[in-house]
């Protein structure tokens, strides 16, 4: 059996555009399922 923990998005918690190249780059703060909203982490 697979016993990896598959990491699930539970809800976007913020939305950011940052500029790379001369191109906008959307982001979004992503909580994920059995996580504490201090290991959110940023994603493009």
């Amino acid at each position: 059996p697979d016993m990896s923990l598959s990491e699930k998005p539970e809800s976007i918690l913020d939305r950011q555009e940052g500029v790379m190249r001369n191109k906008t780059i959307p982001f979004v703060k992503i909580l994920w399922k059995n996580r504490p909203e201090r290991e959110a982490t940023w994603e493009t």
